[in-house]
């Protein structure tokens, strides 16, 4: 066993990704090293949003245990306050709930009789050119309490980063060699709102922040994680879709286009209000990338109900569409509304519209075919077979996964996934 070394395992959203990350940060900074296979420390950053998403985070304790017999094992994330019984059966050296990753660098820095160096204690930790997306957490926690959702009691009420900090963390990711800057939050749309009451585009202080951010000298592009459809006001959005450092992306949660089941998961719109906004968007760009979540086999959700939500999300053309079907959590007030739905009825629904996702992210792909577009690299890969030189895979401001060539590939090959699209370098 490499003594200091450690390895995160991380599972979930982007908000997961950043906290396994900031971690990583704070422990190298008191004197651990990040390895691979036989640490001294092993994380596994849970998710509870589903209960696959409980399974799989189960199945990460159980990898990381394996490859690191010898290893102090923490779990961290939305898993331990929503099921702290259970965890109890586990054997598990450190558990530790959402928040104050200052506090568990401390707590896994006390588990080990070692003896570290003083180190200086950055409040906000220079960025590692690990990627060419740096994906920036500037609030966490939410109070909606949609019917189905674990996420409120998992993470509590809504709190939000200082705009000097977010700031300052976005200068050092530039200077860093970060192109995309990607904000991220569990309820974004509450940025810098967290205890004020609710109301449909009440937000200000998002707007406000991106605005300074994009005057951050050397800034590529920033792009918005996700946001709620009732906090995209119209000073966020004629600002955004105006504006060349902003990526003309918004991924806006539907759930469903049933205005029945709308009201029964506790959404705070209308298909109506909803389809008002994304035509808002479209009148100020018709190409604006729309891209939502969908939520399939809700209790009480029957043919007519889904076939509603068919045909509205067919209406809307979405640029990119995550399908979800329906998981119980006896947490959540879901749990015991009547009327549950079929599982092999949830699978044959969700698949009818995982299919129309993939004919509506084809279509909306070949609005750019023969356009110039600037693409962020995310990953190089070398062509298989006779071939020589690189395979670039990357994003779009539109959120579009882009496949080009360096000038000494010579043999054309085909993406495994046909939604890719092809392109080829115009200037760099």
């Amino acid at each position: 066993m490499n003594k200091n070394n450690f390895k995160i395992y991380t599972l979930g959203c982007k908000v997961n990704q950043y906290d396994s990350y900031d971690l990583s940060c704070l422990m190298e900074r008191d004197g651990f090293k990040l390895g691979e296979e036989n640490v001294d420390v092993a994380v596994v950053n849970s998710c509870a949003v589903t209960k696959t998403a409980i399974y799989k985070s189960k199945r990460m304790l159980n990898k990381a245990r394996r490859e690191n017999p010898e290893a102090k094992l923490i779990l961290m994330g939305c898993w331990p306050k929503v099921y702290k019984d259970e965890l109890k059966k586990l054997k598990i050296d450190l558990v530790w709930e959402v928040g104050n990753l200052n506090k568990l660098a401390d707590k896994i820095k006390g588990l080990k009789i070692i003896k570290f160096k003083k180190q200086q204690f950055f409040k906000i930790q220079k960025p590692k050119k690990i990627r060419s997306r740096y994906f920036l957490k500037i609030q966490d926690g939410c109070d909606q309490y949609c019917s189905y959702c674990i996420i409120p009691y998992a993470r509590g009420k809504p709190k939000s980063r200082a705009q000097t900090d977010v700031l300052e963390e976005i200068k050092k990711a530039v200077r860093a060699g970060y192109r995309e800057i990607v904000l991220s939050g569990i309820h974004l749309g509450r940025y810098g709102n967290d205890d004020k009451k609710r109301k449909i585009n009440n937000t200000k202080e998002l707007p406000e922040l991106i605005k300074k951010a994009v005057e951050i000298k050397n800034i590529g592009r920033i792009r918005l994680s996700s946001i709620e459809v009732n906090e995209v006001s119209d000073e966020l959005l004629e600002f955004s879709l105006n504006n060349k450092k902003i990526c003309n992306h918004f991924h806006v949660p539907l759930q469903s286009g049933c205005n029945k089941i709308l009201k029964k998961m506790n959404r705070p719109y209308t298909k109506e209000f909803y389809k008002n906004k994304i035509n808002k968007i479209r009148r100020i760009d018709s190409r604006a990338a729309i891209s939502t979540d969908v939520i399939v086999g809700f209790p009480g959700e029957d043919e007519d109900d889904f076939k509603e939500t068919y045909n509205f999300i067919k209406s809307i053309k979405f640029s990119k569409i995550h399908v979800f079907p329906y998981s119980r959590h006896e947490k959540t007030a879901a749990y015991k509304m009547p009327a549950p739905v079929n599982r092999e009825v949830i699978k044959n629904r969700s698949k009818r519209l995982k299919i129309l996702g993939d004919n509506t992210e084809k279509e909306y792909g070949k609005l750019f075919s023969g356009q110039e577009v600037n693409v962020v690299v995310e990953k190089e890969l070398p062509v298989s077979g006779k071939s020589t030189g690189k395979k670039i895979f990357g994003k779009t401001e539109h959120y579009l996964n882009i496949i080009f060539q360096k000038k000494d590939i010579i043999k054309y090959f085909e993406p495994k996934n046909k939604k890719d699209l092809i392109g080829k370098i115009v200037k760099i």
